[in-house]
């Protein structure tokens, strides 16, 4: 057997100041593998020292009888002849390797190692190794010189190894903590606080948790509340054993969403849904055993810290795990605060990978470098279960030994000494970006537009329908018991769950079908898309579930024109609109045309002309004024890849829409529309090739008293549409002239001004000019693209998307953004005439300010399932705060403001039947009513 006196590691750095932390992947590996296996204590016995380490640039140290073990990241730069100069001196270099585990199964450095070592000690021993070089990195980036005793460090390690040799455990133990004690010593002199370590737990969709939960030391674990049911299912002991680690305060659940959703893509309702339905299940599995919000898939927006307050959230994790864009924060731990001015503390530091090298290959420098900005340090290490590194474990190890790096804590535990620094972080919904269209296009998901649209359409007609059977119960009109609201709410968890299962979101159509089919008969005749073959007769009647008043653009068909219109959360008589019919001569007709034959529709606001070459809109401008607000065309924007000077390069550009054919429709005078037929086709600049992309078939209609352009578009491809999804798309594009426009984007029900690109805005998108305002109502269509400073497109067709027919409404000037988007998707229900018979008249709730909408009303029962009031929750929409001022239909006797989560906050005053409540710009809050029975 070969005897060395000492083993050395060749580092390519010249000194640990420029150690290289920057290297990743298996390099990373290779340097601590190469530096940890020097620490194995069979070879800290036979050489009686502890490491050394050279230069790959120059040899400082003497060679002779030396072990040398050489990363993969060096070489290139060693002498030619320096193994031969090496092997002269009796030393020996360990053939290059990636793993640990290959340099220890070296036949040199095995004949070294011929007996057998306790596996725990001998990671210990590793683990040491890390510690020591980790605390040198750590000096240097604090600027400071290392006061370690390496002889006294030697003399403690060489008693260990040989105690470990001898297999005398106590001895080695009591020996290594010596060895770590001294390297403690070190690290206090310039930073005397123990760091905090929190290793957060990913649970997999298997939700297999078995060997994480007989881990030794705390941890957190996060999962979504369908993730924890299936561990309540599929494995009940491992939730037992997790209900009792948690008792121990050695495991906390982090609570999250429900079901991993977007959240850009939701509405307010189904942001708080979600976030309660996961806290909800958290506490039914396992009790209280966490206070903490995360989010895995669902992700972060400006909204959430009001909803995490008022579910009584004490602290949230503001960071992301599946990709996408958040805000910089100011310190590793923030006070989050949401629009409306909500403070939630929330841990946004370092994540380390806990199964990738990299993050422990820098860790020394990466605690000097928080030390140094922020005066503390708080990790989180994140990972998978069974999915640890070396280098994770060697952490677990010397937390075992000593507090060198922290020791792990839950988030409670974290949260309770966290320090309020008085100031808060504050975001924009524009600051927080998600790849959720790239993430869809890599795993190839279906329908990645429609599936939205179609959720948007389902979600507001429940939305409808619990607004209409609360006004119905609590005017005494209809008897709608609890289990009909629980029903609906039902219904609406069940649309959300399944939302990317096609085959079960079917089957939830179906159900809530029968659900309205059962219960509403043809309460909802409107809402099943009926209304233009629906006659309204004037033993009918109109209830308005939306919140901005709605004129005869929602009445169907069966009655005349005329210019009533229907109050938000009001009934009305359809003999009220026979009563009052009246059309002025003055009215221009909806469908008319040019002297040149070409259609135009106007009506009493404006009028809009179709461009004869290629069928879109060429102007829409006011009556008596001819500045043009906006212009409209289909088209595909395609993309190539192309190289030059040496660089891959990606060049894009839009198809030309030509005209085909163009047809017009007019009835009753109410509604005129105009067909127009052609084709998208491709003249690439790149090439001489023209060929057409796909044919459209575009319908826009105008009515009478509507401020609204209503667009029905049908993309019949002849290409496929392949590749990135925001460089190739058929989509709807508008123009308008002013540079300087604002756009304004939706983000649950309020109007954020977006200066981004590529947004995500499924409600509207808002175009305000000094003089007029255009609004997209998308109706649930998502992805938009600014391609200018004055165009917009709104993708309809990219990669995997089957669905081929689109609509979508403009309008111009609406009051209100977002009332004219739910107005848009919740047209009035018709009554039939039994139910008219019992059917008071007017409004059931009025507000006095219209930038305030109502979210949610839910009748109260009280124990004999009586009516005694209201649950009402409100959204400010337009960054301004208030007295709201709310009319109720009863005399009240009380009136509170309440948590999500129903816990009384204060009482507001009352007045009769008005309620008098104080709001902030941007707040969702909720209130609870009521009245004399």
């Amino acid at each position: 057997m070969p005897e060395f006196d000492q083993v050395v590691v060749v580092l390519p750095c010249h000194a640990l100041e420029d150690f290289p932390i920057h290297e990743t992947g298996d390099k990373a590996e290779s340097l601590l593998a190469s530096w940890t296996a020097a620490w194995h204590p069979g070879l800290l016995a036979h050489t009686k020292n502890i490491p050394n380490w050279t230069s790959e640039d120059f040899i400082n140290i003497d060679l002779d009888h030396s072990l040398i073990f050489v990363p993969i990241s060096c070489g290139e730069k060693l002498a030619d002849d320096f193994d031969k100069a090496v092997s002269d001196k009796g030393s020996v270099i360990v053939p290059r390797a990636i793993k640990r585990d290959s340099i220890l199964c070296d036949p040199t450095v095995a004949s070294l190692l011929d007996q057998s070592f306790d596996p725990n000690f001998v990671n210990d021993f590793f683990a040491l190794g890390y510690a020591y070089l980790q605390i040198q990195l750590m000096t240097r980036q604090l600027r400071y010189s290392t006061t370690i005793d390496v002889e006294e460090l030697q003399r403690r390690t060489v008693a260990a190894a040989i105690a470990c040799t001898d297999k005398k455990q106590q001895e080695t133990k009591q020996a290594l903590t010596s060895c770590f004690d001294l390297l403690l010593e070190e690290r206090n002199n310039f930073y005397p606080t123990d760091p905090q370590l929190l290793n957060l737990v990913l649970v997999p969709p298997s939700c297999n948790l078995a060997n994480q939960l007989e881990t030794r030391n705390t941890f957190n674990a996060l999962a979504s509340g369908s993730r924890l049911r299936q561990l309540a299912d599929k494995y009940p002991g491992q939730l037992a054993l997790a209900k009792d680690l948690a008792t121990k305060k050695k495991l906390e659940f982090v609570a999250t969403a429900e079901n991993e959703l977007p959240v850009q893509f939701l509405g307010i309702e189904s942001l708080l849904r979600q976030c309660t339905s996961g806290l909800q299940t958290q506490q039914e599995l396992l009790g209280d055993s966490g206070s903490t919000f995360g989010s895995y898939e669902f992700g972060l927006g400006a909204q959430l810290p009001n909803i995490l307050d008022n579910l009584e959230f004490q602290s949230a994790l503001h960071v992301t795990f599946s990709g996408g864009q958040l805000p910089n924060t100011s310190a590793p731990v923030i006070n989050w605060q949401g629009m409306d001015g909500t403070n939630i503390s929330s841990f946004s530091g370092t994540l380390i990978d806990a199964n990738s090298p990299e993050g422990f290959l820098s860790l020394g420098v990466t605690v000097g470098e928080m030390l140094d900005g922020y005066h503390h340090c708080d990790l989180m290490m994140v990972n998978w279960p069974d999915r640890t590194c070396d280098w994770f474990d060697a952490i677990v190890a010397i937390e075992r030994y000593c507090s060198l790096f922290g020791s792990f804590v839950t988030l409670n535990q974290f949260t309770e000494t966290i320090y309020d620094s008085g100031f808060s972080d504050t975001f924009t919904p524009d600051d927080y970006q998600f790849p959720y269209l790239e993430t869809a296009f890599t795993v190839d998901e279906a329908n990645p537009i429609s599936r939205w649209q179609t959720n948007w359409r389902w979600v507001m007609r429940l939305t409808s329908l619990k607004t209409f059977a609360t006004s119905a119960r609590i005017t005494g009109m209809q008897t709608y018991g609890p289990s009909i609201f629980n029903e609906i709410d039902a219904l609406q968890h069940e649309l959300e769950a399944n939302l990317k299962d096609d085959s079960k979101l079917e089957k939830t159509y179906q159900r809530i079908s029968q659900f309205v089919d059962k219960h509403f008969g043809k309460t909802t005749e409107l809402l099943c898309g009926t209304a233009n073959d629906l006659e309204l007769s004037s033993d009918s009647s109109l209830f308005n579930p939306g919140p901005s008043p709605k004129s005869n653009q929602h009445i169907p068909s069966g009655a005349p024109s005329t210019s009533i219109q229907i109050a938000p959360y009001a009934f009305v008589k359809a003999s009220q609109l026979f009563a009052n019919d009246f059309v002025a001569a003055r009215d221009p007709a909806v469908l008319d045309f040019t002297k040149d034959g070409l259609p135009i529709l106007r009506n009493e606001f404006f009028e809009l002309r179709i461009d004869d070459q290629s069928g879109g809109i060429r102007s829409v401008h006011r009556t008596h004024q001819k500045t043009n607000l906006f212009s409209q065309q289909i088209a595909g924007r395609l993309s190539e890849s192309y190289t030059e000077h040496g660089h891959s390069r990606q060049k894009s550009h839009y198809t030309s829409m030509r005209l085909k054919d163009i047809l017009t429709h007019a009835d009753s005078n109410r509604r005129g529309m105009i067909r127009t037929l052609g084709e998208l086709v491709d003249e690439n600049p790149r090439s001489d090739s023209t060929k057409v992309i796909a044919e459209y078939d575009q319908t826009v209609s105008l009515q009478r008293g509507s401020n609204r352009i209503y667009f029905e578009i049908t993309i019949d491809l002849k290409q496929p549409i392949c590749g990135n999804p925001w460089r190739n798309y058929i989509g709807n594009r508008i123009a308008w002239a002013n540079e300087d426009a604002n756009v304004y984007r939706s983000d649950h029900e309020i109007a954020d001004q977006v200066y981004r690109e590529k947004f995500v805005s499924p409600q509207f998108v808002e175009v305000s000019n000094d003089d007029s305002k255009i609004t997209l109502l998308s109706a649930g269509i998502p992805y938009h693209r600014r391609s200018s400073r004055r165009t917009l497109d709104t993708l309809l067709v990219v990669h995997n998307e089957s669905v081929r027919k689109f609509n979508f409404a403009i309008a111009i000037d609406a009051p209100t953004s977002i009332g004219a988007a739910i107005d848009y998707l919740t047209p009035c229900l018709a009554l039939d005439s039994d139910l008219a018979s019992t059917m008071p008249e007017g409004w059931i709730f009025h507000l006095n300010y219209k930038n305030v909408i109502i979210t949610n009303m839910q009748p109260l029962f009280d124990e004999q399932q009586e009516t005694c009031g209201v649950e009402l929750r409100f959204q400010e929409t337009q960054g301004r705060s208030g007295e709201l001022h709310l009319s109720c239909p009863y005399s009240l006797v009380q009136a509170f403001r309440c948590s999500f989560s129903g816990k009384q906050q204060f009482e507001l005053k009352t007045e009769k039947e008005i309620v008098v409540c104080n709001f902030l710009a941007w707040q969702f809050f909720q209130l609870r009513i009521y009245w004399k029975t």
